[in-house]
């Protein structure tokens, strides 16, 4: 071996100890931002589950500073909401072997949601019935945190609206989804800790660390159990921290979760309304 070819090789050996150096760097200061993270819900969700009776809403969002991105530009040529109001949910009407894809034309971009028939088909048929009838055309987002989730399906844009009507949670995929999300988080506090990197004020009882959603999840919002109706949330965070599994998923975004990323970071007003309105355009499904 040549010394050029040995100093090449001690070159890579640097760099990858460098490179593995802050990735544990990376991932400890992720885990203990989730840590914090997870404190903060636990500690306000009785507080939300209080306001939460006003209207829809998704879980309270963790306290963080997440990296900007590209604003939406102003909406144009957006529908008039003309959104029926229903006395009863649709009827089942959804192959439940069938892929649905839905295709949101929104003023900030397009986002492709997969709908999970099988495992939430009682939501999924919502949706594509809503989706169908024209409900969602130009509805606005009306609750976006960064890290956290972006919010919309309310006709009235204020997280009080509705179709008229509400049904039961579907919490199957939740819960497993759930608590794969926790055992992680575990595994993760479990690794750290075997290489030293926690600190004494670090420790967390691993008892009082939640689950959560992963990134670009889709699920129902609600005001407490079995009280869904149109308004839905896309998980922004990664993965966005959730008190319990008390959230329907039946979606997940399998393109456009760049335009999620735009949406959810827009300026907002103090009730997380984005500054500039950021509406849907049309909703597409495509039966597979």
């Amino acid at each position: 071996m040549s010394k050029r070819q040995h100093q090449r090789q001690l070159d890579r050996a640097r760099a990858k100890r460098r490179s593995d150096r802050f990735e544990r760097r990376r991932r400890r200061a992720r885990t203990i931002a989730i840590i914090a993270a997870a404190a903060l819900v636990l500690s306000v969700f009785a507080a939300v589950i209080v306001g939460a009776l006003e209207g829809d809403t998704a879980p309270p969002p963790p306290d963080e500073d997440p990296e900007v991105a590209a604003e939406c530009p102003p909406a144009e040529d957006v529908p008039e909401v003309d959104a029926e109001q229903y006395d009863d949910p649709p009827e089942m009407e959804i192959d439940e072997d069938a892929t649905y894809v839905a295709t949101l034309e929104t003023s900030c971009g397009t986002i492709e949601l997969e709908l999970d028939a099988a495992g939430a088909p009682m939501a999924t048929n919502n949706f594509v019935f809503l989706a169908r009838e024209g409900f969602y055309d130009g509805v606005v987002f009306h609750r976006v945190i960064p890290e956290f989730m972006v919010q919309g399906g309310d006709p009235e844009g204020t997280g009080a609206g509705g179709p008229g009507y509400t049904f039961e949670d579907e919490l199957g995929p939740a819960e497993e989804h759930y608590e794969q999300v926790r055992e992680q988080l575990l595994a993760d506090l479990d690794e750290l800790e075997e290489e030293g990197m926690l600190d004494e004020e670090d420790e967390i009882d691993p008892e009082m660390v939640p689950g959560g959603y992963e990134r670009g999840r889709l699920a129902m919002a609600n005001s407490g159990p079995d009280t869904n109706g149109s308004q839905f949330f896309i998980t922004h965070g990664d993965p966005a921290i959730l008190p319990g599994p008390d959230y329907t998923l039946f979606g997940e975004v399998v393109g456009g979760m760049e335009v999620v990323d735009r949406i959810a970071t827009e300026p907002t007003d103090e009730t997380d309304a984005p500054l500039e309105p950021i509406h849907i355009l049309s909703v597409d499904i495509d039966e597979r």
